[in-house]
């Protein structure tokens, strides 16, 4: 799908290896996200329990292979999902527990065994108000949002369903709207009044939807 890779470099896999790596190109600290991680959820959202196990195994995973924070300088950010509010939050916890600094969630509507929900439903006030509380930030990070083409480009699973297929189509042009009405919802549902102090950053999402900067008097 990707063509012709180069030879995976250590420093790709190793965080030593990127220690070294980040010295060379003068870089103090960074977040690492799961590229593909996003991509997962949206196929699977009807089976709430297949939810929460892989992203569960995934950031076992993750804390194995690179750590949640390495050496104060590499953040890696574990993915956790609300499909299921108790799990979400003991999940959470446990992210805590082993020093993460950031998680990434997609931009979505959150699909649990009752329906869709808002983000900022209360029934996830339990999540929210410990992310308030902890200082942890949260990350919404492009992905498959299962935003529809309304048929003008295949709903593959890839590349496509993000809106990076190797010929333009209407999904390449709809990348910010996800975080648009994501970040939108939560301030309609007043999630911010309820929990001031959540830290919330939009990765890889665009800006356009933000404007420009206010008209000087």
């Amino acid at each position: 799908m990707r063509g012709s890779l180069e030879p995976r470099p250590a420093d790709y896999r190793d965080p030593t290896a990127r220690l070294a790596k980040m010295d060379e190109q003068g870089i103090e600290k960074t977040w690492l996200f799961p590229t593909l991680g996003v991509l997962y959820e949206e196929p699977l959202k009807y089976n709430i329990d297949a939810v929460a196990t892989l992203f569960e195994s995934f950031n076992r995973w993750l804390l194995e292979d690179w750590g949640f924070n390495h050496r104060d300088r590499i953040f890696s950010a574990p993915y956790i999902t609300l499909a299921d509010p108790a799990p979400a939050e003991r999940e959470l916890e446990w992210v805590l527990g082993h020093d993460a600094r950031v998680f990434v969630m997609r931009p979505a509507a959150i699909m649990t065994r009752e329906g869709s929900r808002p983000p900022g439903d209360p029934v996830f006030d339990g999540f929210w108000s410990r992310v308030n509380e902890s200082g942890i930030t949260a990350v919404i990070h492009t992905g498959n949002s299962g935003y529809s083409t309304n048929g003008y480009s295949n709903e593959g699973f890839g590349r496509a369903s993000i809106g990076m297929s190797r010929r333009p189509s209407v999904k390449n042009l709809v990348l910010a709207r996800p975080a648009s009405d994501y970040l939108s919802s939560l301030g309609c549902d007043l999630l911010f009044e309820r929990f001031p102090n959540v830290r919330l950053a939009s990765i890889e999402n665009g800006s356009s939807f933000l404007g420009g900067p206010l008209p000087q008097p």
